[in-house]
C-alpha cells in the first residue's frame, strides 16, 4: 500500500503560478488516480506542446466550488 506523503513535503500551490503536472502532482500531494478524479470533477487542465499544465488559480477556483458532498471529510 502507498504511503501518505509527509505534509512537510508538500509545497504551496499558488494561484500566480502555473505548474507542470507532475510538480502539481507533487506540491499537492497526489497521484496519478486522484488527478484523474480531479479532473473528472472539472480541474481545468492546459495542453500545450505535448505537455499538461495546472494553474494555481484554477485548482484554487476548483476547491472554492466543491461541495462538501464532492470531497472527502477530513478526520
Amino acid at each position: 500500500m502507498r504511503q501518505k506523503t509527509d505534509p512537510e513535503q508538500l509545497g504551496t500551490i499558488e494561484d500566480g503560478t502555473t505548474y507542470p503536472m507532475t510538480v502539481f502532482m507533487k506540491k499537492a500531494g497526489i497521484g496519478k488516480h486522484a488527478l484523474t478524479m480531479l479532473r473528472r470533477q472539472g480541474l481545468k487542465v492546459i495542453r500545450t506542446g505535448g505537455r499538461a499544465f495546472v494553474r494555481g488559480r484554477d485548482f484554487s477556483e476548483f476547491l472554492a466550488s466543491m461541495k462538501p458532498a464532492d470531497s472527502e471529510v477530513a478526520r
